[in-house]
């Protein structure tokens, strides 16, 4: 693919930023140019005009009344343009930024939905996407005000050039040099702070886990015990080395060119501007006081605009190679996605045909040549050693994972070519490693509001049915108990086994669907896996429902048990058929059998 041109693709990038703030908040964009044009032009009025008509009249010797006009007039001007600022500042922007971060935001987390669940293991990806996620806090801010600060500069800047220029038809010269400099200089500073950022986001990712592993209750116990410490803070040095080394690295060029820009804009401009005047007023003769003034002041405003000018130009080449990442991530058209006059999907058998899957960097396939039939109301298991590739065929079946081989059908259509938000909706998923999110057990089991009666009795029934609701019922608020202490003292941390019936609870509250319970009970003792196995047959005795477990003893019950091994299908058959067999299956089962 042939790259775009950087000027174009600047303009681009700018512009696509811009449409998202104003779709968010046009009356932000509207009000807050009003303020910087209001602020702009009253300073410009008050350092050129007002300073020259006070100083000419009091060396002209106009009336003293004349002048506390002047003067009054200007202090009313302030006065109401200080109640605008005001209201603007504390009121109106801090509101909109609100309003404007979450609508971005929103639009992010939205896409994030959308994203193929494979890209989170793809390192580059990764980093795009959290360089994406940081940049939607402060980017769009920036970009909107490059642009206002660009348009104002621009009215600005005119107005100084013709207002100087009846003052004297040649010192807008010294603005060009430092200006010019200027402009280069500042196009080599943003590369070297883009460069360093993007060299910085690997090790700021790792320096914000070892952060967050000392903060998240999960890692609480492992780092009380153990010497886990060690190790993280290894990583913790490690991050904190490439951070220093980046700055090592690009520091001194930085502070080079930094000074440079600063010098040539500041110090050539400056001197030579009040050099010129002076030789004018005294020894030319030809300049009156107020003129001097007015002379000085609008040479350095003229030469800070265009200065500014330039650096606004620079940071438009800055924030699009930012907006880069955040328009990668937005644009991202995800591999799993409906197709054209995509089919609204209905029960029936579930088949896998020939199925491979390989995970991207790997030589070696996570599932080989897969076949299997999975009938309505079928009661099937998945088990096998760690690796065998069960997880990963789940995966596929909820179209997680795309197969890269083969295909599956539902009810003898290709599920690629089903709706894939119905598709999926098919599926009542109980994961292994369910860890409860900062809200309500009630939201928790719902996964939506929970504000009805009739919503909060089927909270009720399903708890009661995972085995969670004597601990609920017990606890002040009940059902309302805000799950982790993150947001609410009053908070409750569940062990690994009540996370297990937490998510048990959200199946049972869902119902009907095909349900896939991946190591349900593995945090559970003994008689509470009995008790769950037989509730998960019982209510879903007419659903499809599919077990991956590592204790045999607990799926013994199913119609067809699948023993998976590096990948294939080993072996296959109820629990008797597998036992007579008297191969892999029945030698774990014997093993595991021996240890109860």
């Amino acid at each position: 693919m042939k790259r775009k041109k950087a000027c174009p693709r600047t303009f681009e990038n700018n512009y696509y930023m811009l449409k998202l703030v104003f779709q968010a908040s046009p009356s932000y964009v509207i009000v807050r140019f009003l303020s910087k044009v209001l602020q702009q032009g009253m300073s410009l009025f008050f350092s050129l005009i007002f300073m020259r008509m006070v100083f000419n009249a009091i060396e002209n010797q106009t009336s003293f009344q004349t002048i506390v006009i002047y003067v009054g007039f200007m202090l009313l001007v302030f006065f109401l343009l200080g109640i605008f600022q005001n209201w603007y500042t504390e009121i109106f922007e801090p509101e909109k930024k609100q309003v404007l971060s979450e609508k971005l935001n929103t639009m992010l987390f939205q896409k994030a939905v959308e994203i193929d669940v494979l890209c989170y293991k793809n390192t580059d990806f990764y980093n795009q996407y959290t360089r994406a996620a940081a940049e939607t806090g402060t980017r769009p801010d920036a970009v909107l005000n490059s642009i206002i600060s660009l348009v104002s500069g621009l009215l600005s800047g005119i107005f100084v050039f013709c207002y100087l220029f009846t003052i004297d038809h040649y010192a807008f010269l010294f603005t060009l040099v430092p200006v010019a400099l200027s402009f280069c200089i500042g196009k080599r500073l943003n590369r070297l702070r883009f460069d360093i950022n993007m060299k910085n986001v690997p090790f700021e990712r790792e320096e914000g886990y070892v952060r967050r592993a000392y903060f998240l209750p999960d890692y609480a116990k492992e780092l009380r015990i153990s010497n886990i410490s060690r190790v993280l803070f290894g990583q913790l040095g490690e991050a904190m080395e490439g951070l220093l080394a980046n700055i090592r690295e690009f520091g001194f060029r930085m502070g080079f060119w930094s000074f440079l820009n600063q010098f040539s804009t500041s110090v050539i401009n400056s001197i030579g501007a009040i050099a010129y005047a002076t030789v004018r007023m005294i020894i030319l003769k030809n300049l009156l006081i107020g003129d001097y003034i007015v002379l000085v002041n609008a040479i350095t405003s003229l030469a800070s605009t265009i200065y500014s000018f330039t650096q606004i130009i620079t940071s438009f080449m800055e924030h699009s190679m930012y907006i880069d990442n955040l328009r990668f991530f937005l644009e991202y058209t995800p591999q799993i996605r409906d197709g054209e006059n995509a089919l609204k999907p209905c029960g029936g058998v579930l088949e896998l045909k020939n199925v491979s899957f390989t995970y991207e960097g790997q030589v070696k396939p996570a599932l080989c040549n897969i076949n299997m039939e999975i009938k309505p109301g079928q009661k099937i298991a998945l088990v096998g050693h760690n690796g065998a590739g069960k997880t990963t065929l789940i995966k596929l079946l909820m179209r997680l994972y795309e197969a890269e081989e083969g295909e599956i059908r539902l009810n003898h259509v290709n599920i690629k070519q089903l709706k894939l938000s119905e598709y999926r909706d098919l599926f009542n998923f109980v994961p292994q490693d369910y860890i409860g999110m900062g809200m309500s057990i009630a939201e928790n089991v719902a996964m939506e509001d929970v504000e009805k009666e009739g919503q909060r009795a089927k909270v009720t029934a399903a708890l009661k049915k995972s085995g969670l609701w004597e601990k609920v019922s017990a606890l002040p608020k009940g059902m309302d108990t805000m799950v982790t202490k993150e947001f609410d003292d009053g908070g409750i941390v569940f062990s690994g086994g009540e996370n297990q019936k937490l998510a048990l609870a959200r199946a049972f509250y869902k119902g009907r669907g095909i349900l896939i319970a991946d190591e349900p009970s593995s945090a559970l003792d003994p008689v509470a896996e009995s008790r769950i196995y037989s509730q998960l047959l019982e209510t879903f005795r007419r659903d499809t429902v599919i077990f991956i477990s590592h204790r045999l003893s607990s799926v013994t019950q199913v119609d067809r048990i699948y023993y998976l091994e590096n990948g294939r299908i080993a072996e296959q058959g109820t629990h008797s058929e597998l036992m007579k067999l008297g191969k892999r299956y029945a030698e774990l089962f014997q093993k595991q059998a021996s240890s109860y």
